[in-house]
């Protein structure tokens, strides 16, 4: 690592449209910039050279005076003399089936479902033909997530009975809790009384729609090719029509 970069700050500058800002605000800035420089920061401003369209706009010019007064501007390559790249190359299906393997239980709990092999499968099969601009592992991984949260949604959602008889109770209990506070007592045990019928009927509503099960909900082919759909705008038909074969298996671990 060169000397002048031991012991330094690297900061992003972030800043709004200068037209947006007032006068006090330049000041400020103006300010700080020696500050920063005394204290051996580097700042890193994209689109600094950038004349008219960058994103300071046609003050860009002017920032780069104030800039250059402060701080030495960098105009050479340095980031690429610093920093060697690291390529990571995509993984294989074989790689994302062995990710997606090691990974089905962490999703499973977090949204409360189960993922069946088919649709691990699924996810690969339709991440490589619909979604070609990405990499694996990460877009089957992508998919899978949607998949458990859309359905976590879907679970999440209660008959309309029991919303309405929420709503109820919410409405007694805080008229009942107006009552109270208006010293209205006669009042308040009349909504006491209404309250617990509308709790009663409630627990009746949830023993009905058995709402107390909480059963895992299983993520299947049809859940991965939804969430392909709505990403990709591809209709369902097409993406059934391109199906691997009934019952492959996943691709072997590597």
């Amino acid at each position: 690592m060169p000397s002048f970069l031991i012991e330094k700050t690297v900061l992003e500058l972030d800043l709004p449209p200068w037209d947006a800002i007032g006068s006090a605000w330049f000041d400020k800035f103006h300010s700080a910039l020696p500050r920063a420089a005394q204290a051996g920061a580097i700042l890193v401003v994209d689109e600094l050279h950038t004349p008219i369209d960058g994103i300071f706009g046609r003050n860009s010019s002017h920032l780069q005076e104030i800039l250059k007064r402060a701080k030495s501007v960098a105009d050479h390559g340095w980031l690429e003399d610093c920093f060697q790249p690291v390529h990571v190359h995509p993984g294989t299906e074989a790689d994302t089936a062995d990710v997606l393997r090691g990974i089905k239980n962490i999703y499973e709990d977090f949204h409360g479902v189960t993922y069946v092999d088919e649709a691990l499968t699924a996810a690969i099969a339709c991440a490589k033909v619909f979604l070609p601009h990405r990499h694996f592992p990460g877009k089957a991984v992508d998919l899978i997530d949607e998949a458990g949260s859309a359905a976590k949604v879907r679970g999440a959602e209660e008959p309309i009975e029991i919303v309405e008889a929420k709503k109820r109770l919410r409405i007694i209990i805080n008229h009942m809790e107006k009552t109270i506070s208006n010293h209205e007592f006669g009042r308040a045990r009349s909504l006491s009384e209404q309250e617990k019928i509308e709790r009663e009927g409630l627990r009746f509503l949830a023993e009905k729609h058995k709402t107390h099960e909480t059963a895992p909900i299983s993520i299947t082919i049809d859940d991965i090719e939804a969430v392909v759909s709505r990403w990709t705008g591809v209709s369902l038909d097409a993406i059934r029509k391109a199906r691997p074969t009934e019952g492959k298996p996943m691709p072997p671990q590597a």
